[in-house]
């Protein structure tokens, strides 16, 4: 049972779980993102009932990978606006997101300049948890996480041994964690781009929405 952190290698991750259930497009991550399409239950469509004898089967590994949030939100922006083409649907879907839709009827944003890193954290600042996208929510929020019984939560920073971890776990030792070259998704390489982007007030700014997160998950 597996709760996706979006930019905690969570594409890769379905990727590799759509492999072992024998989907042949596994390696198409449009599927893979798509609750219609990708063919993975959610715990949405159990029963009450049914969710509690899940939780307390001890067949099911119950995990969940997560990142240090002050490179989450930074890749989430290199990746979702820093990147996209302005003409984009998807541009205009993450930016209606981020400041409401009215936003986008008022603006001809095609033509404007995209938000700087810290226009993109002060519209996180004004929303409340309910109405974050999920690529820059709560990890807490999104997964539960101090709620739902984990039996394993694993480090972005530590995947390439942790992943072999949750493999061998599932009984899945042969197989190998995708890399991005793998999965066909490119790198924003956020640990890198730290000191160009962040300066003291915008991290403080970072810390305080990810609260939560920084506190339960022990990042500094």
């Amino acid at each position: 049972i597996y709760c996706p952190v979006p930019k905690a290698a969570n594409s890769n991750w379905k990727m590799l779980l759509r492999k072992f259930e024998g989907h042949v497009d596994y390696s198409d991550l449009a599927t893979a993102h798509s609750h219609g399409r990708s063919g993975f239950r959610y715990l949405s469509s159990f029963s009450e009932r049914e969710v509690k004898a899940l939780m307390m089967d001890p067949s099911y590994l119950k995990m969940t990978f997560v990142r240090n949030p002050l490179n989450r939100v930074l890749s989430c922006y290199l990746n979702k606006f820093a990147s996209k083409d302005r003409n984009s649907e998807e541009y205009s879907v993450y930016l209606g997101q981020l400041y409401g839709w009215r936003y986008l009827a008022q603006h001809t944003y095609r033509e404007e300049p995209k938000p700087s890193f810290e226009e993109f954290v002060n519209a996180i600042s004004m929303q409340g948890p309910e109405a974050h996208n999920e690529h820059w929510a709560l990890m807490t929020y999104i997964c539960g996480l101090g709620v739902f019984p984990y039996d394993f939560v694993g480090r972005f920073e530590n995947m390439t041994t942790e992943s072999e971890w949750v493999l061998s776990a599932i009984g899945r030792p042969e197989e190998h964690f995708p890399s991005q070259s793998e999965i066909k998704f490119a790198a924003s390489n956020a640990k890198d781009k730290l000191l160009h982007y962040y300066n003291p007030l915008i991290e403080e700014r970072v810390r305080r929405i990810y609260a939560p997160d920084f506190a339960l998950l022990g990042y500094d």
